[in-house]
């Protein structure tokens, strides 16, 4: 990921399939479950009164090999349509290609094992989503990418999209602070102070390694404030999780 379903020739037919909600009337794509938050008009631009995010089920398999769940955000009610089908079209390609990355060392790894005379355990892939922020305009849709390849502990990644519902625009750290503010100093600045609140949670050169703070730093949006986070072992143990830092804000776009 950070190549189609013809990685699951390496899985027996034997798999399992159930719809994400249990339901056996459930189309292809499973339950769907819907969330609709109202919104308030966003300044000059278009008024929007509500945007709606599904979740769909594009895969949910389990058998002795591999345990797939693969659930995804489906926006409705954009103004922008055709956004709108391309960032849906994105969600499922992201996690299908995630998918596909995961298993694709599964086939060796059960054949090394049997051959040691070990039992392997199953692989794991899942996506699922979370939605932080959805209001005045503004959306936030964590997404959050696990996969266990038969070792120790598995691995959690996440990917946000922060958008602006009226304008199609997609957020960045800079609009959310005024014009020619030091917007990467003030966040790094706060980042550093919170890691010396608690420094038993990080690496002792935590604050070395994070020297500066990237244009494309991964965020979310929440109300009033950002969060900006890092991931697994940048600055912190594998227990710790990914490490998350809010930032106040004085600028909602």
């Amino acid at each position: 990921m950070k190549k189609t379903f013809l990685l699951f020739l390496l899985i027996p037919a034997i798999f399992l399939v159930i719809s994400c909600g249990g339901s056996e009337e459930a189309g292809p794509a499973g339950e769907v479950e819907k969330i609709t938050v109202e919104t308030e008009p966003a300044g000059e631009v278009e008024e929007v009164e509500k945007i709606t995010v599904e979740k769909r089920c594009l895969v949910e398999q389990d058998n002795e090999e591999a345990e797939i769940l693969l659930e995804v955000p489906v926006l409705s009610g954009l103004p922008d349509r055709s956004l709108q089908e391309r960032i849906n079209q994105d969600f499922e390609k992201k996690a299908l290609d995630f998918q596909n990355e995961s298993l694709e060392p599964l086939a060796e790894y059960r054949e090394e094992m049997e051959e040691n005379g070990l039992d392997p355990n199953p692989f794991v892939v899942h996506t699922t989503f979370t939605v932080p922020f959805n209001q005045r305009g503004l959306l936030s849709i964590n997404t959050t990418y696990y996969s266990y390849q038969g070792g120790a502990h598995g691995y959690t990644s996440m990917e946000t999209l922060n958008l602006d519902i009226n304008t199609g625009k997609i957020l960045r750290l800079e609009d959310f602070f005024e014009p020619g503010e030091d917007y990467q100093r003030i966040i790094l600045e706060e980042i550093h102070r919170q890691i010396e609140a608690s420094p038993e949670n990080f690496f002792e050169d935590a604050r070395e390694t994070l020297s500066t703070i990237p244009q494309d730093q991964p965020f979310y949006i929440g109300d009033g404030y950002i969060v900006v986070y890092f991931d697994l072992y940048y600055l912190a143990p594998y227990a710790y999780g990914m490490p998350e830092f809010k930032i106040p804000v004085a600028v909602m776009p």
